[in-house]
């Protein structure tokens, strides 16, 4: 399977079916925390990361090989705060 990449700014569903890693900066520019969740499936699927960002942070994930079972694929919830990144998968 072709590798895909998903960029992030606010929530919505992938394709994405097997996650391989992501890369998420919070980047308000003020004293903010940020969260997102990674869901499987939907937005009531079952959460696969909670990936926590201290203000200015950031998170870097590599070599997962995570199936997602949701048959609509990987979905990416931005839960608080601002962040830009991307999930990269397959």
């Amino acid at each position: 399977m072709a590798s895909q990449y998903a960029a992030v700014t606010a929530s919505g569903q992938t394709s994405i079916k097997n996650l391989h890693g992501w890369n998420f900066a919070e980047n308000a520019g003020t004293p903010a925390a940020a969260r997102v969740l990674l869901r499987d499936g939907s937005a009531s699927g079952a959460i696969l990361a909670d990936i926590r960002l201290a203000a200015s942070g950031f998170d870097v994930q590599s070599a997962l090989d995570v199936r997602i079972q949701g048959a609509s694929g990987l979905y990416v919830e931005v839960n608080a705060g601002t962040v830009r990144g991307a999930v990269y998968g397959g």
